[in-house]
C-alpha cells in the first residue's frame, strides 16, 4: 500500500514539473495569456451623427464598423482567453446622436470600454487629407494624463499593430503620439488604449483596400494578429499543432 501511494506520489510531482518545465520554456506574455480572460474594445471610429472622411462614395463610419466587425470575427474565433466589445453596433451614435457633442460621444465610447473592464481599448479610424499623395497607415499612443505602465502598454499595442498593417504592404508612416480625445480618455481610466489610422482617403491605392471587402477583412485580421500578440496571444490552430507535435514526440 505505501508503495502504491509513494509511486502516485512521485507522478504527481512529475506532472506538476512538467508543466513548470512547459512554462517556462513559453515567453512571459505567453504564459500570462494563458491564464486569465481578455477583454477587448473596439471602437469604430465616427458614426452617422459625429461623421468622418468621405471621399467618392466612401464614408469613413461605415468602414471603421466593417473593420469592427471583421478584426471582432477574427480575435474570437482565432483565439481563446478573449472576449471582444464594439462601442457601437451599427451607423447610428450609441451615445446620444445630435444631443451629445464629438468630445462627449468620444468621451462615453472611453467610459464603455471602463465599464467593460476592458484589457486593451483600440480605436479604428480612416486617414484624409486635401490631396491624393498622402498614403499608408499609422498608429497612435496617447502621452498626457497616463500612467507609465499603460503608456508603455499603449505603445506596444500600436507597434504591433502597425507592423502586421504594414506586413499586407502599407506605406509605413510610423507609431506615433497624439492625445486624442478617446484614447486620453481610456488611458486615464488605466486603459491601454491606440488610434489606428487605416490609410488614406483619397488615396487611390489606400482606397482600394478601403473599397474592397476581401481586402477590409485582411486589414481587420492585421489588427486582431496585432492585438493579440500584444496581449502574448497564440492562435488556437497553432496551440493545438504544438500539442500533436508533443503528442507524437511523446
Amino acid at each position: 500500500m505505501k508503495m502504491q501511494w509513494k509511486k502516485a506520489l512521485a507522478v504527481a510531482m512529475s506532472l506538476v514539473m512538467t508543466a513548470g518545465l512547459a512554462d517556462a520554456a513559453l515567453p512571459a506574455r505567453q504564459v500570462e495569456a494563458a491564464k486569465k480572460t481578455y477583454v477587448v474594445v473596439l471602437d469604430p471610429g465616427h458614426d452617422e451623427t459625429h461623421t468622418g472622411a468621405r471621399f467618392e462614395g466612401l464614408i469613413e463610419e461605415e468602414v471603421t464598423l466593417q473593420l469592427a466587425e471583421y478584426c471582432k470575427e477574427a480575435l474570437e474565433d482565432d483565439y481563446s482567453n478573449i472576449k471582444v466589445y464594439l462601442t457601437r453596433e451599427d451607423e447610428e451614435c450609441a451615445n446620444g446622436g445630435k444631443s451629445i457633442s464629438t468630445s462627449d460621444c468620444l468621451k462615453a465610447r472611453a467610459k464603455f470600454a471602463k465599464k467593460k473592464k476592458a484589457t486593451v481599448f483600440v480605436s479604428l479610424h480612416v486617414n484624409s487629407s486635401t490631396g491624393t499623395v498622402a498614403k499608408g497607415v499609422e498608429s497612435y499612443s496617447a502621452t498626457a494624463f497616463m500612467n507609465k505602465k499603460v503608456g508603455k502598454t499603449s505603445q506596444t499595442f500600436a507597434k504591433d499593430i502597425q507592423a502586421k498593417l504594414v506586413k499586407l504592404g502599407f506605406t509605413n508612416r510610423g507609431t506615433k503620439f497624439a492625445n486624442w480625445t478617446v484614447i486620453k480618455t481610456a488611458n486615464e481610466y488605466n486603459i491601454p488604449a491606440v488610434l489606428i489610422e487605416h490609410g488614406f482617403i483619397r488615396n487611390p491605392s489606400d482606397r482600394r483596400w478601403l473599397s474592397s471587402k476581401a481586402k477590409l477583412k485582411k486589414m481587420a485580421q492585421a489588427d486582431a494578429d496585432g492585438i493579440a500578440e500584444g496581449l502574448g496571444l497564440k492562435k488556437t490552430e497553432d496551440v493545438d499543432d504544438e500539442d500533436e507535435d508533443y503528442d507524437e514526440d511523446d
